[in-house]
């Protein structure tokens, strides 16, 4: 079972054991950032610090920038999640290049599996989302190995609507590494809700 942190009706999920990409650095660690394949990275001291920070409500964990990886580049990977019945995934991820979105099969106890789609605007988007998403941290610049340029890099708050009915067991993800997935949060079905029996 996937390990995760709760609070109230919301149950943070660790993601670190599934982490393939490094997309924030600080400056001591800037030659370690490949976001995109390319060297750079988003710079951890513009984004809000390590462990749980909240966004438009629902909490999540932010990775750590001294980790060696920190984020879930999708490539066509099963994720296993905490056993429960759930309303909501809140994912906080971006898409590297222009915006994409990604088939998610989610896998219930029982069943076959619903497809979702997941859809992240470009990290450097100043438009409206294309998603629907809401806005999450920005960065203020791109970092490389050798400078930083000025300008803003947005993550994005994406939500998917659950089948709370159901035992959710796992999400699998389409190959489409331009997708990057920094935080998953579960919203249980209530005010007080959570995993269910």
């Amino acid at each position: 079972m996937a390990e995760a942190l709760r609070l109230q009706r919301f149950t943070m999920v660790d993601l670190s054991p599934h982490f393939n990409n490094k997309g924030l650095t600080l400056p001591e660690n800037r030659e370690e950032g490949d976001l995109r394949g390319l060297g750079d990275s988003l710079p951890a001291e513009d984004l809000p610090p390590a462990g749980v920070f909240e966004n438009c409500g629902v909490p999540f964990l932010m990775p750590d920038a001294r980790w060696p990886r920190d984020n879930l580049e999708l490539e066509g990977q099963e994720l296993p999640l905490p056993r429960g019945r759930w309303a909501r995934a809140h994912f906080l991820g971006t898409s590297d290049l222009a915006s994409f979105e990604a088939e998610v099969a989610v896998v219930y106890a029982g069943g076959p599996p619903e497809p979702k789609r997941l859809g992240f605007s470009a990290f450097n988007s100043v438009a409206a989302p294309v998603y629907g998403e809401r806005p999450g941290p920005t960065a203020r610049r791109l970092r490389t190995r050798y400078k930083d340029t000025p300008m803003d890099l947005r993550l994005w708050h994406q939500t998917l609507e659950l089948d709370a009915s159901r035992e959710l067991l796992a999400l699998r993800f389409e190959d489409l590494p331009v997708l990057h997935v920094f935080a998953i949060t579960l919203e249980g079905p209530g005010e007080d809700g959570g995993e269910g029996p």
